[in-house]
């Protein structure tokens, strides 16, 4: 495929040939389902719009500092140690007879 930008679509007609077998193919639409060139235009637009949603994106995504990742892993520990503390603090609520919610309290 040819691209020197200057080079007009009928230069590129002429000396591309997948250029040219794409311009006559979407001759052939015009003529055997009557489209128009705006829908030609509209048609083509979309078509590279699918295209573009379809195309698998690299995305820089930087590296996280040692600092924050050392500070995410002791949240995620501090996490683990709560969530566990609840549980055992439940247990305990539900055991104690006569408990009626509230504050938990333990002597």
């Amino acid at each position: 495929m040819m691209n020197d930008f200057h080079n007009t679509p009928e230069r590129r007609y002429n000396n591309d040939n997948h250029f040219k077998a794409l311009v006559d193919m979407m001759h052939a639409q015009i003529i055997n389902y009557n489209f128009t060139p705006s829908e030609m235009r509209e048609a083509a637009i979309l078509a590279s719009i699918l295209h573009e949603r379809m195309l698998f994106r690299k995305i820089y995504v930087p590296e996280v500092p040692k600092v924050v990742k050392e500070c995410l892993d002791a949240l995620h520990k501090a996490h683990a140690i709560c969530h566990v503390s609840m549980k055992i603090t439940k247990k305990k609520t539900k055991a104690k007879k006569g408990h009626k919610g509230g504050a938990d309290v333990y002597n």
